[in-house]
């Protein structure tokens, strides 16, 4: 010990100092361990407690020393032969940690650096300790560092699964659980009054209580009081083989959604029926008020025309008799022509009919005249019935063309088809008359919904 004391004051504080510091650090590191999963081996625990007596051991060696330099006294051989007993006692432990970390052979091998019989190389012996232990140090603390914040993370995790008002039960293969949070205890206890640890047997527990639905490997489940859940089962795949997430969840509310969404439906399919009957109805009343008016027409006419015939048929001095014929002729000829319902008059009534209900027209254009405009007025009619019960449309704009061929389109301002359109009675029979005319039809699906028409000019109308 005798160059410990003739060491200056300042390399005794220093090292000192230094000890302190390294106890200290060991200390943190003991204390940073303990939660987690690496520390709970005992091997680990004693290796520490090892170095934390390496530690002492320098320290109190220094304190010795910083006693002898002010009063002269040496250590006393008792206190040698105490230090050599632990010096071979931590170099034990660390010897039966290395089992776990064969870094600590180095420890176990470098413990007999402060032993008695190698003081005459003080305070070189415990530099090199020290350094040997702060390099332990720095390492063991980066990795429970980081060991720390995963079990963080995990813990966290699986807090924020508990908290979940879904329940999961994730197993292995053959039913083992792995992870169970705290709303699927609950579900347990609420539908089989027990915990159930294995996820097979569960499953299978749950599904003598519900409603199974294989092919989606689901069960629903309906309490007493009222409550829905619906189980269903998922395989996955890890690292370390094959297994099953279970989950539960409380469905009651979506279900009564979803009822109340049928109910209304139900309530709007019958709407639009009672719609469909009653345009069916409209129309052809004023399709037949339209005839009235026509035939009211026809009367006046032909009575004036036989008022005529009668004159000239009693007027003895009247010769003319050919006249006669052609005036006949001229009669039914006018007759036929007031017989057929121009298609711009039943276009007016068609649109008044809508009006009556709402429903807004832009017409652009001229509808072409004859059977051709007959039969423009027939597509918009079926056209606008789809619009107003299918798209929920209150303003329909007709655009009529004629170029080489004539042309419909009808726009609508309702809420059209986000996908695939199946053609149904209204547009099936719409395309069936226009092909049987050799024209074409046309629609885009999208907001709004565009229906377009052509046939051609110059062709006669199929009877």
């Amino acid at each position: 010990m005798a160059n410990l004391y003739i060491l200056p004051d300042s390399w005794l504080i220093a090292l000192t100092l230094w000890t302190f510091l390294s106890l200290a650090a060991e200390s943190f590191l003991v204390y940073y361990q303990s939660p987690l999963p690496s520390f709970q081996n005992t091997r680990q625990r004693l290796v520490e407690g090892a170095q934390l007596l390496v530690l002492l051991l320098i320290f109190d060696l220094l304190h010795d020393g910083m006693d002898g330099h002010s009063t002269g006294v040496t250590m006393m051989t008792y206190h040698e032969a105490l230090r050599t007993v632990l010096v071979v006692l931590t170099s034990a432990l660390f010897l039966y940690g290395g089992k776990e970390d064969k870094r600590n052979y180095i420890l176990s091998a470098a413990s007999f650096l402060i032993l008695p019989l190698l003081d005459s190389i003080l305070p070189l012996n415990l530099m090199l300790m020290l350094l040997i232990c702060n390099v332990r140090e720095a390492v063991l603390i980066s990795q429970s560092y980081r060991q720390y914040h995963e079990g963080l993370t995990s813990l966290a995790i699986e807090e924020a699964i508990n908290k979940m008002p879904e329940g999961i039960f994730l197993t292995r293969e053959g039913g083992e659980p792995v992870l169970i949070n705290n709303a699927m205890k609950q579900y347990m206890a609420d539908i089989l009054g027990k915990n159930v640890a294995n996820g097979r047997l569960f499953w299978e527990e749950i599904g003598k209580r519900g409603e199974i639905f294989e092919e989606k490997d689901e069960i629903i489940c309906r309490l007493e009081d009222g409550r829905i859940i619906r189980f269903t089962r998922e395989p996955f795949t890890t690292p370390t083989g094959f297994g099953w997430q279970i989950t539960a969840a409380d469905i009651t509310e979506l279900e009564q959604m979803n009822r109340q969404l049928y109910e209304k439906n139900e309530a709007l399919r019958k709407q639009n029926e009672k719609m469909k009957d009653l345009l069916d109805i409209l129309v052809p009343l004023e399709s037949r008020e339209a005839l009235r008016t026509i035939r009211f027409k026809i009367h006046d006419m032909m009575g004036q025309r036989i008022s005529c015939l009668q004159q000239i048929l009693n007027n003895r001095d009247y010769k003319n008799y050919g006249s006669i014929g052609r005036m006949l002729s001229r009669l039914l000829e006018d007759m036929e022509k007031e017989i057929k319902v121009k298609p711009d008059l039943i276009l007016t009534e068609l649109l008044g009919t809508y009006e009556s209900l709402g429903i807004r027209f832009h017409i652009k254009g001229k509808l072409p005249e004859g059977a051709k405009g007959s039969l423009f007025v027939e597509i918009l009619r079926e056209a606008a019935v789809n619009a107003i019960i299918h798209g929920k449309a209150d303003e329909i704009t007709v655009t009529f063309e004629e170029e080489n061929r004539y042309a419909m389109t009808v726009t609508d301002n309702g809420t059209g088809s986000s996908g695939p359109l199946k053609e149904g009675g209204g547009l099936s029979s719409i395309r069936t008359r226009v092909e049987k005319e050799k024209g074409t039809m046309a629609y885009t699906t999208g907001c709004p919904f565009i229906l377009k028409v052509t046939i051609p000019v110059n062709d006669s109308l199929s009877s």
